[in-house]
């Protein structure tokens, strides 16, 4: 992980605003997923949508650009590349002392052919940075 990145947040909420100023508002910060199983709809055919949002900050010295790919870790072990490495644009203030960084958010639809503990796995520069976890469950599940 790169020295300079003093912060990373990642959040997974049902829905993300992106206001006329670019001002990010994460709606029904959530880490449960309820999918409805309907009779003969095949699991892989059924997804929980949600979003992920994704906050970094680097140091005001950093004039670095920083590589980031999310991949989503399923309760057996798999993982799915989900952003392939890119390197985003960086957000420079115009005020002194004031961090560099980028947000980055993203719908995303997991399907149902797992259910329970899911991790979003987040990698700066090729390194692992930070994890955010989920539960996807079935509604007959939450009901029994």
């Amino acid at each position: 992980m790169p020295k300079s990145l003093i912060s990373i947040t990642a959040i997974i909420c049902e829905k993300i605003l992106v206001e006329r100023d670019r001002v990010l508002s994460a709606i029904r910060i959530v880490d449960l997923f309820f999918v409805d199983m309907a009779t003969g709809v095949p699991p892989e055919k059924v997804a929980a949508l949600l979003s992920l949002l994704v906050s970094t900050k680097f140091s005001e010295a950093d004039d670095q650009l920083h590589s980031i790919e999310i991949k989503l870790l399923r309760p057996d072990g798999e993982i799915q590349t989900l952003v392939e490495p890119h390197v985003p644009p960086i957000d420079r203030s115009r005020y002194p002392g004031v961090p560099t960084g980028f947000n980055l958010h993203a719908e995303v639809a997991v399907s149902a052919r797992q259910l329970g503990l899911h991790a979003f796995i987040i990698y700066i520069d090729g390194e692992e940075a930070v994890r955010t976890t989920f539960t996807l469950l079935t509604r007959e599940e939450a009901t029994s």
